[in-house]
């Protein structure tokens, strides 16, 4: 089977990943890739920098693509060390 080609603008990014990855640290493209929706390249590049890293990234992505409640993010911000995550307390008024 073939594989799937990302779209258009992602490929772009993709290829603006590797080239920062040529000319500058795992670090820096690690950003790139938080800061551009390249999730499945921060989970790996962030496996790469440190156990923190990872769940950070773990968090971030729950955060941000995942519906408050949903089983998805509460099993990862398990994950990410971070439970509290997935409650919201409202202030009573």
């Amino acid at each position: 089977p073939l594989l799937q080609q990302p779209h258009q603008d992602e490929a772009q990014l993709v290829g603006q990943l590797q080239q920062m990855l040529l000319n500058a640290s795992i670090e820096e493209g690690y950003k790139f890739a938080i800061e551009n929706n390249l999730w499945t390249h921060a989970l790996i590049l962030s496996s790469q920098i440190s156990a923190e890293s990872l769940k950070l990234t773990i968090q971030k992505y729950s955060e941000i693509c995942l519906s408050e409640g949903s089983t998805l993010r509460t099993n990862y911000l398990l994950a990410s060390g971070n439970p509290n995550g997935n409650f919201f307390f409202k202030k009573k008024i």
